[in-house]
């Protein structure tokens, strides 16, 4: 007698979709906790060197770890998930433009911070 109830079609990949979007949900919470503070100092800690042989080259005083930490804001952030495999891109600016347009970049797979480095 159900043939006039009007059923909603359920999605074969339903558990699937569930478990990525939970574990976007965790890289988004950790990223949320960890703060923004955190990374910034972080992507300063890695650029710091680079970002001082740039303002050399402009005749440009040093920035301390400090200074240049202040000037790292997050632009977006890109998830990837596999089955057993998920990805979180980070891709941050500096206010200062000490990279002439130039992204700072951080790859997190699987939890663990894979690589900072300078982007496009």
């Amino acid at each position: 007698k159900q043939c006039g109830k009007n059923l909603e079609p359920r999605c074969p990949h339903e558990s699937l979709i569930r478990k990525h979007l939970k574990a976007i949900s965790g890289y988004m919470n950790k990223l949320e906790e960890e703060g923004e503070a955190i990374w910034q100092l972080r992507m300063a800690d890695e650029l710091l060197p680079t970002a001082n042989a740039w303002w050399e080259d402009c005749e440009l005083p040093a920035l301390s770890r400090e200074e240049f930490a202040s000037q790292v804001e997050l632009q977006s952030v890109h998830i990837e998930t596999k089955p057993i495999h998920y990805e979180l891109e980070l891709f941050f600016q500096d206010t200062e433009d000490t990279f002439a347009g130039h992204f700072l970049y951080a790859d997190i797979e699987d939890h663990e911070v894979k690589e900072i480095t300078l982007m496009g």
